[in-house]
């Protein structure tokens, strides 16, 4: 029996019956029983179909359940990340044979050589082929735990490597060769612009060294691949999380992992047990050891970040977040009050750093995102009321750090010099750059210097990202991170204003564009950038706009005349009205009539 093509597979020569079976409160979605009426026996698909608040069905409408191993492709729908085998060629016949024997060859030579390395062999092996079968769980797994071990010392796994680094590539590389290579997604201008600041990097730093003559160390080496691991993560994200449900738990993942960094401040600003030699052990921190904690100085918070910007820099990105998130009554990510202890959590965090530009960047996105949801009052009012409690319990702290500031004694120790209304960091940034870095980049400005640093420089930091980008490859690659950034800049504002977004995903990409701008000023104090803390949440957030943008712009936008929603105030979950479709049951010898409803 043949009948029209019904919306969204175009092609499709049967009629088809959508059955309600049960509601997820957890994923805020329905699911449907897809029912294929044709000559033969009828075919029986289950699948999800979450409801946007403003237009219908949403862009994910056609996937499965969370993480499902994949399967055949849907009927008419477009490809999909989990369409086909996530093992690809290794999934059955000979490929499956050789997948076998090179695994157990992997395990018998580990084996041979040592027993410790056979044990590590198994593991990997087991490790490479959860990953293959599980993407987007080794993703999400990524999400949450790489920002957080960011600034763990090298060598604690693998030598002369993060573990976050190890973490990252060795997720990221498998499923971008086997899964991530069949997918669909067209790239864009940011993930080309992602790509042009690696290459330049590279390409540059190595041709400086190559022309001054310096050998190629490990430490100069990782200087060079460095932004490689930011681009694995930034892709894998994009072509993992395809859906909304996917993307919603990336973000409360990062939400959550925030919470042990803030404990882990607290604990070490306020001394409790061994949090400090802990911390100093596993994080290769110069500013954990510095006078403050030795010779009892103002303490600054650094948590398990390797300075008290890199954590600064962090907080900022989960206070923006968190805040973006309690504006917005239709987001699922996590509830009210979950938000607002992860927000307070951060909020201590940041301040336990006494670290202005990072504090002051907080408190005008926050702003920012109050007048872009038309509540700047109340949230100026929160802050007000968050102000007084943080002033009430570490004033002291915030006044010692101000004084020692300002003081015009503390520039003149420092051998600093200018206006005394700068803070003395400020002007010891001036002095250091006027001196030092200045004289070094004016020469080198279409290539830069390279990695490393020649004898007479003093100060080892460049305490910004602009003459930090100068130096690793002068002008040109200054212009491709201009680039990089004004590529994030069009393709969040492209999803901010789409209607087609769900919440969540407007609210990320709101959270990118304010970071964009507020950074443009912070990076004259410090490389945040280039730096741990905020690189890889702020990498993540570019990710989760680059799959919400992608994903649904592989999907046919509904008809006209399939249904209509309420265009009045936004409801939790809008009503679609869908016209009965009359579905013919085959029964043995005689057939039935039903009325269906999508």
């Amino acid at each position: 029996m043949r009948s029209r093509p019904a919306w969204p597979s175009e092609g499709l020569r049967y009629q088809i019956q959508l059955e309600p079976l049960r509601r997820r409160a957890f994923l805020r979605h329905a699911a449907y029983h897809l029912q294929v009426v044709g000559r033969r026996q009828p075919v029986g698909i289950q699948l999800s179909l979450p409801l946007d608040t403003r237009g219908g069905a949403v862009a994910g409408a056609y996937r499965g359940e969370l993480d499902a191993p994949a399967g055949p492709a849907g009927l008419g729908g477009p490809a999909t990340f989990r369409e086909g085998s996530p093992l690809g060629p290794f999934a059955s016949g000979l490929g499956a044979v050789i997948l076998v024997l090179l695994s157990a060859a992997v395990i018998g030579v580990g084996t041979g050589l040592q027993a410790e390395l056979g044990a590590v062999a198994l593991v990997a092996v087991v490790a490479g082929l959860t990953i293959l079968l599980r993407p987007a769980a080794a993703v999400l797994t990524v999400v949450a735990v790489a920002p957080v071990i960011c600034a763990l010392r090298r060598g604690l796994i693998l030598p002369g490597l993060r573990p976050s680094e190890v973490l990252i590539a060795g997720v990221a590389v498998p499923v971008l060769l086997f899964a991530g290579s069949r997918v669909p997604i067209r790239w864009r201008l940011l993930d080309a612009m992602a790509l042009a600041y690696v290459v330049a990097t590279l390409a540059l730093g190595a041709g400086d060294m190559l022309a001054r003559g310096t050998a190629f160390t490990a430490d100069l080496n990782g200087q060079l691949i460095g932004p490689l691991q930011f681009f694995l993560l930034y892709r894998s994200v994009v072509v993992t999380l395809d859906t909304p449900q996917l993307r919603r738990r990336a973000m409360q993942l990062l939400l959550l992992g925030s919470v042990p960094v803030s404990i882990s401040a607290v604990l070490q600003f306020f001394n409790v047990g061994s949090t400090r030699a802990f911390i100093k052990s596993v994080v290769n921190s110069v500013a954990a050891a510095s006078v403050h904690y030795s010779n009892g100085g103002l303490p600054r918070a650094t948590g398990i970040m390797d300075h008290w910007h890199s954590l600064g820099g962090y907080m900022l990105i989960i206070i923006l977040l968190c805040s973006a998130l309690l504006l917005d009554t239709q987001q699922q990510v996590m509830s009210r009050r979950s938000l607002s202890i992860v927000l307070a959590f951060a909020v201590v965090g940041i301040t336990l750093t006494l670290t202005l530009a990072p504090i002051v960047g907080a408190i005008a996105g926050s702003i920012v995102l109050g007048a872009i949801s038309g509540r700047s009052r109340k949230v100026i009012g929160w802050m007000a009321v968050g102000a007084l409690v943080v002033i009430v319990l570490l004033g002291p702290f915030l006044s010692a750090r101000l004084d020692q500031q300002f003081q015009s004694r503390v520039g003149q120790a420092s051998g600093t010099a200018g206006p005394g209304f700068l803070p003395q960091t400020i002007r010891y940034r001036l002095d250091v750059w006027k001196e030092q870095y200045i004289p070094l980049v004016a020469p080198n400005l279409l290539t830069g210097y390279g990695p490393g640093l020649p004898p007479y420089i003093n100060w080892p930091y460049t305490e910004t990202l602009y003459i930090t980008l100068l130096m690793k490859g002068g002008l040109p690659l200054l212009a491709v991170y201009a680039g990089l950034m004004l590529a994030a800049w069009r393709l969040a504002g492209s999803l901010a204003s789409s209607p087609r977004a769900s919440p969540e995903d407007r609210r990320t990409a709101q959270v990118v564009l304010i970071l964009i701008l507020i950074l443009i000023p912070m990076q004259f104090v410090n490389p945040y950038f280039a730096n741990t803390g905020l690189a890889h949440p702020l990498w993540i957030l570019f990710g989760l706009v680059g799959a919400a943008v992608g994903w649904s712009g592989e999907w046919p936008a509904p008809p006209a005349s399939g249904g209509h929603v309420d265009p009045g105030r936004p409801q939790r979950y809008s009503r679609v009205s869908r016209p009965a479709v009359p579905v013919a049951r085959p029964s043995g010898r005689h057939g039935g009539r039903a009325d269906a409803r999508g």
